[in-house]
């Protein structure tokens, strides 16, 4: 969302950004010159996340709805900025902002970044969402054309598959704002991100335009050194990075047991776990160090944390694993892995066949696989030829498809056609 809307055309729309609460997010939107408000949302509501969500859950959103407060507090704001569109970004936002959208009368969209599905969210949660999916935005935007068929809308509603795209290399990014030329100036369109902060089958078109049913700084350099004419290998002491914060369904225990086969052909391989934990799962950080010692490779995998410099982790790697046991919605690390010119092993599923390539940008292996995993990771290293190839490939699908500017093209095509009407 921040690297958005820091490259919306400035001259076309007017942006806003309401935020459910105080964080780095506030700082870093206000140096890209955009407005920014906090309007605290109570501890109850805002510390539910989708792993503990259930009826208990949402008895207490409900609990919010009925004693009106915040909900009506939000609508009131909504009126005083009256903005044309209303764009919800977070499970959280799309209710609650979705809800105050309506009662303050403007269009709302939904930006849906999860799978509404039974293997990612409880039951009832997915019967509820999909159920006001229907009727509460105007537009719906999803990340991967996975996530959008998991909310089953109906052919009539309004819709869009929008990529989050990174930035290329030289892009302007923090502080700067990448305006294309030549456009025309027509009717502003003021739109407010409301953000709780924490595959194309026939029918559907391309990313980007509507659809309807009817409308068909490490400690290890990198192993691979890409020059104009050469490739520098050595795959004895090669890293290799996962990026995710630590959870259960990201595979980080996956990743470890890989590794430790791996080890066994390149004993000098290093390996990286790059994210922290969140939402009251601390204690997953020690199991899964504990399983290290358990296999003897330890000394052999570092656990880096929460990092800021995750672009440069990553273009110091010789390839990036993404390891998830349940299918992703979309799969950033894996886009930005590519924008780096890196080979990447990936789990089979989700929003991660829409983006690589298997064989070709990558290597697609079956969740869980442990055995899997570690042979692609060993036949990529020992292959350089093969591995620098990858990197090309994925580099230009990520330049074809995936990079930022490309997703602000598309919501500002889907601001056109919610203002134009």
């Amino acid at each position: 969302m921040l690297a958005m809307v820091e490259r919306l055309d400035r001259r076309r729309h007017v942006l806003a950004v309401l935020l459910f609460t105080d964080g780095p997010l506030v700082g870093a939107l206000r140096a890209a010159g955009v407005a920014v408000e906090v309007l605290p949302l109570g501890d109850a509501v805002r510390g539910a996340t989708r792993g503990s969500l259930g009826v208990g859950s949402l008895a207490k959103i409900g609990a919010a709805f009925s004693s009106v407060a915040y909900v009506v507090r939000l609508a009131r704001h909504i009126r005083r900025a009256k903005p044309d569109i209303v764009h919800c970004n977070s499970l959280k936002a799309d209710i609650l902002g979705g809800f105050a959208g309506r009662l303050a009368r403007a269009k709302v969209i939904w930006h849906v970044h999860d799978r509404i599905e039974r293997d990612y969210l409880p039951g009832a949660v997915v019967k509820v969402f999909r159920a006001l999916a229907r009727v509460v935005p105007h537009y719906v935007i999803a990340n991967s054309q996975a996530t959008l068929e998991t909310l089953h809308l109906p052919q009539a509603k309004r819709c869009a598959v929008v990529y989050p795209g990174v930035a290329a290399a030289g892009a302007v990014t923090g502080d700067g704002l990448q305006v294309t030329g030549g456009r025309e100036d027509p009717q502003i369109a003021q739109i407010p991100q409301i953000t709780g902060l924490a595959g194309q089958p026939a029918g559907r078109g391309p990313a980007g335009t509507e659809q309807n049913e009817s409308e068909a700084l490490p400690k290890h350099s990198n192993s691979y050194l890409l020059t104009s004419n050469s490739l520098q290998h050595d795959a004895k002491c090669c890293t290799v990075t996962l990026v995710g914060r630590i959870s259960p369904w990201k595979g980080q225990d996956v990743f470890i047991r890989a590794a430790a086969i791996v080890l066994r052909q390149f004993p000098d391989c290093r390996f990286r776990i790059v994210g922290s934990a969140l939402f009251g799962e601390d204690a997953l950080v020690g199991q899964l160090k504990q399983l290290a010692e358990t296999l003897g490779v330890a000394r052999q995998i570092e656990f880096m944390g929460f990092r800021q410099d995750v672009p440069e982790i990553i273009s110091a790697s010789a390839m990036v694993v993404h390891a998830s046991t349940v299918p992703e919605p979309f799969g950033q690390v894996i886009v930005q892995a590519m924008a780096a010119g890196k080979p990447v092993v990936a789990t089979r599923g989700g929003g991660v066949l829409e983006i690589v390539e298997d064989g070709v940008s990558g290597v697609l292996v079956p969740m869980k696989a442990v055995e899997a995993m570690a042979k692609a990771i060993c036949e990529i290293l020992s292959d350089p030829v093969r591995a620098q190839r990858m990197g090309e490939a994925g580099r230009a699908r990520f330049l074809e498809r995936f990079t930022i500017e490309k997703t602000v093209e598309a919501v500002e095509g889907v601001y056109g056609a919610m203002t134009s009407t």
